[in-house]
């Protein structure tokens, strides 16, 4: 559900940015329209709530249906033996029979070398006894063996019938499979343009963010897609709305400021100095799995963690009236192309621990923090 989740939180964003633009453009009671965005909203978790249940009713079936596998194997298992113990009961037989008619013929036998007379012919009255007898036997052993075979036949049949049961049963649950959700966690690399690998892009674009004087607006840098999805707008900056601007790095060499970056993605190669005043690019990744981090002043991960990437810590100047989140830029970072240079807007200024109340050591006074994102 992380995945529906997350859906929804950007679809409340964009809902709540869209309310107020319908109520800026319309000059309608904002929290009217927020209002009746909110009962839209709730409708649609209370369908993704059904999706959950329903797939919570086909794990249990899930679960059934593995119970009645095994209890057919069970039944397998049972009617193997029968037939083993017939099979010992058939050879038995077969090997009576062949006994009876091996008495069959020295009854036979002995009647065709006896002579006439009285006490002979009894002897063949009585031999002719026992040759009917052991017939009337050899009938009975025979519907036996008979009827022996066709339970067999009906073993084998059965059988055949619960491997195929078996089948289907391991098909319904491969295709029940498919409805468990993957876990899926998602993060903002900063300062690049594409993922780590292992990370799959989910959209990427440029950061963004509120005028570096301004008290009001976002408190947070935004990761603004390239391109675009526009609903209803007017052009044009009016007094009352929020404003998003661009945003520029502030890493420059000088004794009031510090550049720890590397130059790898620069705009000049090999010099970071030439991101000064350029703008951040950013992407937001995402990797199936199921929390992501973002640890300051630390390089690694915590054990069982992944590093998705590390960098540097940024936040807006200390002295500007417009503050903003800490966020993670990565060490080496990149710039938008064409970008125009000095526009101001938001901007990124490294972090530097100061010994104060912060502990030193470990901490070194004006130390660039560096930061690591990690997922679990």
């Amino acid at each position: 559900m992380m995945m529906f989740r997350f859906l929804s939180i950007l679809f409340v964003i964009h809902v709540h940015v869209e309310a107020d633009n319908v109520a800026s453009k319309y000059d309608l009671d904002i929290d009217e329209v927020k209002q009746q965005m909110d009962s839209k909203l709730a409708m649609i978790d209370g369908k993704l709530r059904e999706m959950k249940m329903r797939m919570d009713a086909l794990a249990g079936d899930n679960v059934k249906l593995k119970m009645k596998m095994d209890s057919l194997a069970g039944e397998n298992v049972k009617l193997k033996m029968k037939m083993d113990s017939l099979a010992g009961e058939n050879v038995k037989l077969k090997m009576k029979m062949e006994s009876l008619a091996g008495e069959n013929e020295k009854v036979k036998t002995k009647m065709d070398s006896s002579g006439a007379g009285e006490e002979n012919l009894k002897a063949k009255l009585g031999d002719k006894k026992q040759i009917m007898q052991n017939m009337k036997t050899l009938t009975k052993e025979d519907i036996k063996l008979k009827a022996s075979a066709r339970f067999n036949t009906h073993v084998d049949t059965l059988i055949e019938q619960n491997l195929n049961l078996k089948q289907i049963i391991e098909d319904i649950i491969e295709n029940n499979s498919t409805y468990v959700e993957t876990p899926v966690t998602t993060y903002i690399r900063w300062g690049r343009n594409v993922c780590p690998a292992g990370a799959t892009e989910v959209y990427r674009g440029y950061a963004g963010g509120t005028w570096f004087t301004e008290p009001g607006g976002g408190a947070d840098y935004q990761c603004l897609p390239n391109r675009p999805q526009w609903g209803r707008f007017t052009e044009g900056i009016t007094t009352y709305s929020a404003v998003m601007h661009g945003t520029e790095y502030q890493v420059i060499s000088v004794p009031n400021m510090r550049n720890p970056f590397l130059g790898t993605n620069a705009p000049i190669p090999g010099n970071p100095e030439s991101l000064h005043d350029q703008s951040p690019l950013c992407i937001l990744c995402s990797v199936p799995r199921q929390e992501t981090l973002m640890i300051p002043a630390w390089k690694t991960c915590p054990e069982g963690w992944t590093l998705e990437y590390q960098g540097y810590l940024m936040a807006e100047h200390r002295g500007h009236a417009s503050s903003k989140s800490f966020i993670c830029m990565d060490e080496a970072p990149e710039a938008a192309a064409g970008g125009r240079g000095n526009q101001n807007g938001a901007l990124f200024y490294p972090v530097e621990a100061t010994c104060d109340t912060l502990l030193c050591p470990p901490y070194i006074h004006g130390g660039e923090l560096t930061c690591a994102v990690c997922t679990k």
